[in-house]
């Protein structure tokens, strides 16, 4: 494997927002704990020293109970770490993507290990884990119930309905199956973890285990009664007084008058009611409805019937773990940022956040491709259209603009002597000129057009080569899953690339398979 870092702000497709924040612009401080770097891990560190002995033992007893499953001693002894006072969290979370969906959700877990192991040697004397959050609670199927695998949606059918964790696995075995004949390494894997798990939460901790190990990594499911009945008081507050809403609306409006678009939009009331086969908003009276009595005569009876939406999930999240670091994507990143009023008036501490890595992974088929267009990596950052007309300046086209350019000259000369003679004949003599060079300009792009359909072979090599870095015109890592690459990565792989990963470094990674293990830098 062979990795090269590129700047991440220059060619990743990053937001405005984010850009920024990685530029440190002074505009966003108010709206997070401290930039991208050590000095803010240091600053998080600091704030969770308060998180208390009680809140460590409901969170390790938990945590033991929801991964009790044979083989499971490293991440015991992870777990077990966390009653430690000088032991904290680096955290991240994703859906239940079908076989764990895009390229990005493994990216998020791969920066969120390298991230841990980053601060454990720059803190000695603490100790991180890494937890990877399953938003088992999620109730958009729609998202979760697919992949994409060489372009092409593989689709799992479900009628199932409510918290997707909750979900049985039947069917999604028959459909992973048909892929490649049966005969992919990585969705036999996934097919095994489904058929042997009970619930979509089961088989995904499974899944996520088998692909990282149990090293380091900790997979919890915050669909967890004890810690709902722990953040009731949040929930309490949330629904008789609805402070959240007031406060993500008012820190929305401070970053759009400074020029940035909000990600999310809270609710009245930013909590779901959670049961068998549903999940559904919980509304005001005004919007039909019950009263907040009712909802909290049921909450005190039953913390587990409810569930925080995409407001207070960050809040739950710091709320039950002594966590210093987020890791996301750039959406993420940005609705954190209008959180932050309501972590403040929640008393909960909010963490560094950091972005997640991002890659380009090319196949052995790919570097091929590139070998045979003389291509490098770094040229995969511009147009397609670009290259090509690279080409076609190369094959002799660009003579024209030279043409062009003379002709320009003598044309100004013609219009200048024609005026001399007859001020009136100054627009005539341009308006022939012009003709003439529209004609040129016609003919040059016969020419081009020609020329191209000379090339077809090697254009049609390097769309195929573009199709697969980015698929339908997106990014490789928004699209195709890790099953695609698994044969030339496999676990050992996945190890190298949390090796190459560094959420600090802020560079965009080309990782090139079948090659020897090599890292540059631009």
């Amino acid at each position: 494997m062979k990795v090269e870092e590129y700047s991440l702000q220059k060619y990743a497709p990053l937001s405005v927002l984010i850009k920024d924040y990685l530029s440190e612009k002074m505009e966003l401080a108010p709206f997070i704990l401290g930039y991208q770097n050590m000095e803010t891990l240091g600053l998080a560190i600091q704030q969770r020293s308060n998180f208390s002995l009680a809140q460590r033992e409901l969170l390790v007893h938990q945590l033991l109970r929801q991964n009790d499953f044979k083989g499971n001693e490293k991440v015991i002894k992870n777990i077990l770490e966390l009653k430690d006072t000088n032991a904290f969290t680096v955290t991240t979370g994703h859906q239940l993507c079908l076989a764990t969906g895009p390229l990005f959700s493994i990216y998020k877990i791969a920066s969120t290990i390298a991230s841990a192991r980053l601060f454990n040697r720059y803190f000695p004397e603490k100790k991180f884990i890494p937890i990877f959050w399953m938003a088992s609670e999620d109730h958009d199927v729609d998202e979760i119930n697919h992949l994409f695998f060489t372009g092409n949606k593989i689709k799992w059918a479900t009628e199932q309905n409510g918290a997707v964790g909750r979900f049985s696995c039947e069917g999604i075995q028959d459909v992973l199956m048909e892929v490649e004949g049966g005969e992919n390494a990585f969705f036999k894997l996934c097919t095994e973890c489904y058929a042997s798990s009970n619930s979509l939460a089961e088989a995904h901790r499974k899944l996520v285990y088998e692909i990282f190990g149990t090293e380091e990594l900790v997979v919890l499911d915050g669909d967890e009664p004890e810690w709902k009945k722990a953040f009731s008081s949040i929930m309490e507050e949330e629904i008789k007084n609805q402070p959240s809403e007031s406060l993500v609306k008012k820190t929305s409006a401070e970053l759009e008058e400074i020029g940035y678009k909000p990600q999310v939009f809270p609710r009245k009331i930013n909590l779901f009611e959670l049961g068998p086969n549903m999940r559904e908003r919980i509304k005001t009276p005004e919007e039909g409805g019950r009263n907040s009595e009712e909802y909290v005569s049921l909450l005190k009876s039953s913390p587990a019937s409810f569930s925080p939406n995409v407001i207070l999930r960050p809040v739950y999240q710091e709320f039950i773990l002594p966590n210093v670091a987020y890791i996301g994507g750039p959406g993420e990143l940005s609705y954190w940022m209008q959180l932050k009023g309501v972590f403040d008036h929640y008393h909960v501490p909010f963490p560094a956040i950091l972005l997640r890595d991002s890659a380009i992974i090319l196949q052995s088929s790919s570097l091929k491709k590139m070998d045979k267009l003389s291509l490098n990596s770094l040229q995969l950052f511009q147009p397609k259209n670009a290259i090509v007309d690279g080409w076609m300046q190369e094959l002799g086209v660009q003579d024209l603009a030279i043409i062009k350019e003379k002709l320009g000259i003598l044309f100004d000369e013609m219009i200048e002597k024609a005026t001399a003679v007859d001020a009136t004949l100054k627009q005539a003599a341009a308006a022939e000129c012009s003709k003439a060079l529209s004609g040129i300009e016609h003919l040059e792009k016969k020419m081009l057009k020609s020329q191209k359909q000379k090339e077809d072979v090697r254009i049609q090599q390097l769309d195929k080569l573009y199709n697969d870095l980015f698929p339908n015109g997106e990014w490789q890592e928004r699209v195709e899953n890790i099953g695609r690459f698994w044969k030339e990565l496999g676990q050992e792989g996945i190890q190298e690339i949390i090796e190459s990963f560094n959420p600090l470094e802020k560079s965009l990674k080309i990782i090139s398979l079948a090659s020897n293990p090599e890292k540059t830098a631009e």
